[in-house]
Order: structure tokens, then C-alpha cells, then sequence
């Protein structure tokens, strides 16, 4: 659970910062609510077919058998990724920058960065809006498939059919969401 918590948040982050580098461009800045929707929609297209296809696979092989899968489809991501170029231009490499620094170091300059950040009124409303949210989803994570099973009987591919269902509204929703944002404003959507 570290190792994948540890690799999902440094995944986020660097996600997110990348797609925000590459909407800086002149010509894409008009478009970024629509290409950070189309992106969001993506993802939903692994939230529909993930959890269908891990369902499957648990009911026929175990949930070892899924859970290698899923390993060897994080490595090759991993692979993919080490392979997008840098957006933006920085002073000095990471591994070198980590040298530099140690762990105690790292540890107050992060809690330097959050202070700093928790000043601003509108990164305090994110930040609300954002834990919020992934509330609801760990929620759903966790109650879902107890109350699927506990009260329908349902097996582990019927579970992941339901999240697959609901991950369909976020493949056709979050592009319209995103236009929306170019259109209205990003305040408007949160």
C-alpha cells in the first residue's frame, strides 16, 4: 500500500503539472478547460474498463493474477512516461538537487510550501473542495462493494460492472465540463 500510495501521489502531481505546462503554450491556453476535460474523460475510460476487466479477471484467475496485471501495466506506464519530454526548462537535475538536500530539509521546505499556500483564501477553497471530493471517492470505494456484495450478492465482476457504469458519465460529462470552464470560467465549475 505505501509503494502504490507513494507512486499514485508522485504520479498525480507530476500528471497534473505536466498537462498544466503543456496547456501554457499560447495556442492551447484558449483550450485548457476543454483538454484538461478531454483527459479527465480518459481517465474515466480506465475507471469503466478497469474495474470490468479486473472483476473478470479476480472471478477467473484470483485476485493475485489481477493485481500482477495491473503491476506490469503501472511499469510499462512508468517506462511511457520516462519518455515525454520536459516542458519547461529547470536549473540542475533531480537526482542531483536530491543530493543536495536531505530528508529534513525536503520535510520543511514542503511545510514552508503548504503554509504559504493555505494563506491564499482560493487554495484554501481548492484544497476543501479537493479533500471533499476524494472523500466521496474513497467512500465509494470502500462502501460499494460491501453493500453490492452484502446486499445483492454480488460477485467481484458485477461489482466492477457497477463502477464501470459510473465511470460512463465521467467519459461523457467531463469534456463538457471542461468547455464549460474555457466558456465560464473555472470558478463557476467548482
Amino acid at each position: 500500500r505505501f509503494l502504490g500510495g507513494s507512486g499514485s501521489a508522485l504520479a498525480a502531481a507530476g500528471s497534473a503539472a505536466y498537462l498544466t505546462d503543456m496547456t501554457e503554450k499560447r495556442h492551447l491556453r484558449p483550450f485548457r478547460g476543454t483538454i484538461v476535460g478531454a483527459q479527465g474523460g480518459l481517465v474515466s475510460v480506465a475507471y469503466v474498463v478497469g474495474p470490468a476487466v479486473g472483476g473478470i479477471l479476480t472471478e477467473l484467475y484470483g485476485a493475485q493474477a489481477a493485481y500482477g496485471i495491473v503491476a506490469g501495466l503501472i511499469a510499462a506506464c512508468g517506462g511511457a512516461y520516462a519518455t515525454l519530454p520536459e516542458q519547461v526548462v529547470r536549473s540542475g537535475g533531480i537526482l542531483r538537487q536530491a543530493r543536495e538536500i536531505n530528508a529534513v530539509q525536503l520535510l520543511r521546505m514542503a511545510a514552508a510550501d503548504w503554509r504559504m499556500l493555505l494563506r491564499d483564501p482560493s487554495q484554501k477553497a481548492l484544497f476543501a473542495a479537493n479533500v471533499a471530493l476524494y472523500l466521496n471517492y474513497a467512500a465509494t470505494v470502500v462502501v460499494l462493494p460491501m453493500q453490492a456484495f452484502h446486499v445483492f450478492g454480488t460477485s467481484a465482476g458485477g461489482i466492477g460492472a457497477l463502477y464501470s457504469a459510473g465511470a460512463i458519465i465521467g467519459i461523457l460529462l467531463a469534456p463538457i465540463a471542461g468547455a464549460m470552464s474555457d466558456r465560464y470560467g473555472r470558478v463557476a465549475l467548482v
